[in-house]
């Protein structure tokens, strides 16, 4: 489900553009992004699972797949709201708005192919150096949607 990843990195993208309490540019990219270095702020999402199975119906004999994803969220000190916010702050802000963004009521106003998807766990930021200056928070969903992709 290359296209489904695709769309969700657009959707963030331009969530995170439009979002007048971050003042600067967030990049957001596929986590397998062959010779990407990560400058916060920045954001990647990653595929963990894409079943693609003819079987997996839901209960109302739709086909679906299902596409486990990870998002993580990196932030160093910045400014939200015209408020500095450490590193830690920062990422958490970042967590939180993904998680709004991706509630079951607006993942399908933006994508019709999305029959479910459900917040399945994340962590508090953590530091991704010994130094402490970039956090990282990671975020996985679950996502079913139509077999039958359409792109949107």
């Amino acid at each position: 489900m290359k296209q489904f990843i695709d769309d969700l990195i657009e959707y963030i993208s331009g969530q995170f553009e439009s979002d007048t309490d971050i003042a600067k540019a967030v990049k957001v990219v596929n986590a397998y992004k062959q010779n990407d270095t990560i400058v916060p702020p920045q954001i990647t999402v990653q595929c963990l699972e894409d079943n693609d199975s003819a079987l997996d119906d839901d209960y109302s004999g739709e086909r679906i797949s299902y596409i486990a994803v990870q998002i993580n969220a990196y932030c160093q000190q910045m400014k939200i709201n015209n408020v500095t916010k450490s590193a830690q702050d920062s990422v958490l802000i970042f967590a939180d708005k993904i998680s709004q963004m991706l509630t079951k009521q607006k993942a399908v106003t933006w994508n019709e192919n999305i029959i479910r998807v459900r917040r399945v766990g994340g962590t508090f930021g953590m530091p991704i150096e010994s130094g402490a200056t970039t956090y990282v928070s990671p975020i996985r969903f679950d996502f079913y949607v139509q077999y039958d992709y359409n792109n949107i």
